[in-house]
């Protein structure tokens, strides 16, 4: 098997799928707003109580898969998340809405240490940038096709038709992710990289590992608020139409595709994370607030995408620094603890964004926040130069 034209695109393919069922709610939330008389901040809490749901597999999740297996625990994820993402679509009220959200989140939660678990057995560490960039460019990609599948889905039918067609995909892939992805790879040369150690709870010491949890959690809140509220800060420019609404959500992360694999490919080729890190947060959270700030559209819509690709060439050196950081014997049990931990800014951040908003009938206190976050995410990840690797 090839690991490089199985293993990635298997894992791409699969977290594009959850992160579409994951961001399409930011489409929908100007309808369910009129369909249950929501004000932002209620919006803003079925956004985010997906996260509460997620986080509560994530040591679990990492845990069931270093210790048991990857593969079989996505396969079950698929099932379940799909039953939810689709059972969305049914919600009679403000309640079951908030119910199925969370229960997608369970679904969904452990999916992402889990994977960072499989991608460490397939690469050593002086290829996990790349390896870890090509597969999260799924994540833009999941929103330059979500915004426009999504808006046609809202338009021509209704929210409830675009929430049961995406939630019907897992359960069809899962049929896919079993027959192609294994565990490990047969070739001895690429043995486990994570060895077979009884996982203790000693990480909870390890300054690194609290630190990571904290530049994620600033990471998340910046990058969540900005994907669940960027369409409704679209509708208040006056655009109506929810296609076109779609086009101009994803098209900050066209280029955060190219931002992704650039600095992922970068990153692995100067043995370098802090700063294949730390410089996209920054300059990410300044192009940021500089589009809030200077108040031309389409200058705003060039720093917004400056603001995705910097979000986005982050991401792969800084899941490639963490799998370093963390003691080897505990991996999947830690990157569980910060993958947990930093997506309580997924419920967080666009509480936040739609609490400002409704205070103060303008997204600019929500920018101003959100790219505060991203600059935090920066200069924690400066700090934790300071530290080296454990011994492996």
């Amino acid at each position: 098997m090839n690991r490089w034209n199985r293993i990635i695109p298997a894992a791409f393919m699969m977290y594009t799928i959850a992160y579409i069922d994951r961001t399409n709610f930011s489409l929908a939330i100007p309808a369910l707003q009129r369909e249950f008389g929501l004000a932002a901040g209620g919006a803003g809490v079925a956004a985010g109580v997906f996260f509460l749901g997620y986080v509560l597999f994530q040591m679990p999740g990492g845990y069931l898969a270093q210790r048991w297996s990857a593969k079989r625990f996505i396969f079950c994820a698929l099932l379940v998340w799909g039953a939810f993402a689709t059972l969305c679509g049914f919600a009679q009220s403000y309640s079951q809405l908030l119910i199925y959200r969370f229960l997608l989140g369970v679904g969904e939660g452990g999916v992402w240490p889990a994977t960072v678990v499989l991608l460490s057995n397939w690469f050593p560490p002086e290829e996990r940038a790349r390896a870890n960039g090509y597969w999260v460019v799924c994540q833009p990609v999941a929103i330059l096709v979500a915004g426009p599948l999504s808006g046609w889905l809202l338009d021509r039918y209704d929210w409830r038709m675009m929430f049961i067609v995406q939630g019907v995909l897992p359960l069809f892939y899962a049929a896919i992710w079993w027959w192609a992805v294994e565990d490990h790879p047969p070739d001895t040369s690429l043995a486990r990289q994570i060895p077979p150690t009884p996982t203790d709870f000693a990480f909870l010491r390890h300054r690194p590992v609290l630190i990571l949890a904290a530049m994620g959690f600033a990471f998340a809140c910046g990058a969540y608020g900005l994907l669940m509220w960027l369409p409704s800060a679209i509708r208040a420019l006056g655009v109506r139409d929810n296609l076109t609404v779609g086009l101009l959500s994803g098209l900050p992360y066209l280029f955060a595709v190219f931002g992704a694999i650039y600095n992922s490919r970068h990153s692995d080729r100067k043995n370098e994370r802090y700063w294949h890190v730390a410089v996209p947060c920054l300059v990410a959270g300044t192009a940021l607030l500089a589009s809030a700030l200077w108040n031309v559209p389409l200058a705003g819509l060039v720093l917004v995408c400056v603001t995705a690709t910097g979000i986005y060439a982050a991401i792969g050196p800084m899941w490639a620094l963490m799998s370093e950081l963390v003691p080897k014997g505990s991996a999947g049990v830690s990157l569980g603890l910060i993958n947990a931990l930093a997506n309580l800014g997924g419920l967080a951040g666009p509480y936040i964004i739609g609490v400002l908003h409704d205070r103060t009938a303008s997204f600019l206190p929500g920018i101003i926040f959100v790219s505060g976050c991203l600059v935090t995410a920066g200069l924690l990840t400066i700090r934790l130069r300071a530290y080296s690797a454990p011994s492996r």
